[in-house]
């Protein structure tokens, strides 16, 4: 009897993984053919056209003496490490940034990022300690804290990523992460408090 297992990775990159296959996938590519020549392995690479962008062309600045005053005001002032990275990264944005002060627009998130799951572990964090504050926490007390952990993820969520969608796809893993991480927080706690 023939079956068939399908494997699917997201190419895309970004905070949460590098957008290439695991180890783990590579190894079944590479080593179940050789250990069974009944199986064949086909890799598709799905491409969503949306995301393919024509290259632009190239924008120059050129250095008035206006700008040269701009930055030498900016220097004066000092530069910010978050202004030197941006500006190592890429000079054009350091000039929109910095001297014509020109902000980004922000952009509807289309899966959490990782300042998203980070404002929300910090959220239910808070309040599950905020009744505790000022008291010697009991292993009971953290307890307690497990019982709620889901239901306050999903109000972070709800307060901190209203447009989106956490039950399905890539977002529901990324709510699930959370909860790993305040559990494991947690359950820390716990273990010291028993020790």
């Amino acid at each position: 009897m023939q079956k068939n297992i399908h494997i699917i990775y997201n190419t895309q990159s970004d905070d949460f993984g590098s957008g290439e296959k695991s180890r783990f996938i590579t190894q079944l590519c590479e080593e179940l053919p050789r250990y069974n020549d009944k199986i064949k392995i086909q890799q598709k690479l799905l491409i969503d056209e949306t995301i393919i962008t024509q290259p632009n062309d190239a924008i120059t600045v050129v250095k008035t003496k206006e700008i040269i005053n701009d930055l030498n005001a900016l220097a004066e002032k000092g530069f910010s490490p978050s202004a030197l990275n941006t500006y190592i990264s890429c000079p054009l944005k350091f000039y929109f940034q910095y001297v014509e002060k020109i902000e980004e627009t922000e952009e509807a998130e289309e899966t959490i990022e990782a300042a998203t799951l980070g404002t929300v572990v910090h959220f239910v964090l808070q309040e599950s300690y905020k009744d505790l504050k000022g008291k010697t926490l009991t292993s009971g007390d953290i307890k307690k804290m497990f019982s709620g952990v889901e239901t306050l993820t999903r109000e972070g969520f709800k307060k901190y990523y209203p447009d989106g969608d956490v039950d399905l796809g890539k977002n529901l893993l990324i709510t699930k992460v959370a909860m790993k991480f305040i559990n494991i927080s947690c359950n820390r706690k716990q273990h010291l408090l028993k020790n």
